[in-house]
């Protein structure tokens, strides 16, 4: 992760990508919505985790993410575009930083 300061570090990362694919409200096949995204950051110095669009307990608020289904199995994860990419670092003070992600997600199994 590079922070905008500069700073660079290394550890693992995880993610619970539940909340992409909500089985109680299905993205329909070519939609796209906004959800939350938490992404733990293992033993890192700054943060132990971030998140987008989730209520942290403080007054700093992230950005939520877009999630496009682009087939029964298959979802596109992205940040939305600056400025409205802010992720909040969970830590003692938290603080919200534009922190951009596009990934995907695919499922062994088409899902309703």
């Amino acid at each position: 992760m590079r922070y905008p300061d500069g700073f660079s570090e290394l550890t693992y990362t995880s993610t619970n990508v539940q909340r992409v694919e909500n089985t109680t409200f299905q993205i329909p096949v070519g939609a796209t919505v906004k959800r939350q995204l938490n992404m733990g950051t293992g033993e890192s110095v700054r943060c132990t985790g971030i998140r987008w669009g989730a209520n942290t307990g403080s007054s700093v608020v992230g950005d939520s993410v877009l999630v496009t289904r682009t087939a029964p199995n298959t979802w596109h994860v992205q940040t939305q575009p600056a400025p409205d990419n802010r992720g909040v670092c969970l830590s003692s003070s938290p603080t919200a930083y534009n922190l951009s992600v596009d990934f995907w997600v695919v499922s062994e199994r088409s899902l309703p």
